[in-house]
């Protein structure tokens, strides 16, 4: 009896997380270079050419890793072992 309980269990958990999971979801979660394979191509508009500089930011160090993009902010580290968060 507790064998079976067991293994109703399992069973119960393996279809919470695979029902948990449905491939429609999957396309609006942001992942590293945009797919499984990582190729670094997205399924997106065209960016648009920019012909002038915008805006550039100076932390008195150089940059040691690439900027991010989250909830409208930007974010990027530097050598003076901080983060920096730009809007």
């Amino acid at each position: 009896m507790s064998q079976q309980i067991s293994i109703i269990t399992a069973f119960i958990y393996v279809l919470l997380i695979f029902g948990c999971t449905s491939k429609d979801n999957q396309h609006n979660i942001p992942m590293f270079r945009g797919n499984l394979k990582h190729s670094g191509v997205y399924n997106a508009d065209e960016i648009k050419k920019l012909d002038e500089l915008k805006w550039k930011f100076s932390c008195g160090h150089w940059g040691s890793s690439s900027p991010a993009l989250a909830d409208g902010n930007i974010y990027v580290g530097s050598a003076n072992s901080c983060i920096y968060a730009l809007y």
